[in-house]
Order: structure tokens, then sequence, then C-alpha cells
């Protein structure tokens, strides 16, 4: 069983991984025209939800309407008091710290994550 769903998350891993170089292609290469693409990262949703959204409302010229804002603000000031519980370890992945950065260099040197 152990070694079925190690092998679940390697395919995980994999499939993520080979999508982000694609899109990064995509983008470095023109293929993907930057005026057209909006890049958010985790880190962006967690340190400015509300900054963070309405870049995204503005982006694609979505009108904030008063209950909108009021449901951002809501989900905003719920996640500056947020402290995740969970305990999860790259190790139970079977991942570490050193091979993501290797793997995903390429989004440490030109997206800020």
């Amino acid at each position: 069983f152990r070694s079925q769903k190690d092998g679940y998350y390697r395919n995980i891993y994999r499939t993520s991984l080979a999508y982000y170089k694609c899109i990064h292609k995509s983008i470095d290469t023109g293929q993907l025209n930057k005026q057209n693409s909006l890049v958010v990262s985790h880190k962006h949703i967690l340190s400015d939800f509300y900054g963070t959204y309405r870049k995204i409302l503005s982006f694609y010229n979505i009108q904030l309407t008063n209950s909108l804002e009021k449901a951002l603000l809501k989900q905003h000031n719920m996640q500056v008091d947020f402290v995740s519980h969970h305990q999860y370890s790259l190790d139970q992945f079977g991942l570490s710290n050193e091979q993501i950065e290797k793997d995903f260099d390429f989004i440490y040197a030109n997206y800020d994550v």
C-alpha cells in the first residue's frame, strides 16, 4: 500500500512540474501573451488577500460591488488571523527542500514566490 501511495505522490509531483514548465515556457517564448495573463502566487494571496483579489478583479474588468467588497474584506480579515494546524512534512511525500528548489528553479528565478 505504501508504494502505491508513493507512486501517486510522485505522479502528482511530476505532473505539477510539467504543468509549471509548460506555462513558464509559454510565457517565456511569447506563446502566452503577458498582457493577457496574470500570475497570482499563493504567497500574494496569503500576504495580501484583499489587494490580490482587487488586482484579479481589475485584470478581468470586474466591477467591485459593495457586497463583493464586504465579502473580500471579511475573508481578508479571517486570513490575517488564520494559523494552519497542518502537520505535514515534505518527507511524508518523498520530497526535500533541495529537490523542490532544484526542480522548480525556473519558478523561483522568474516569479515572486
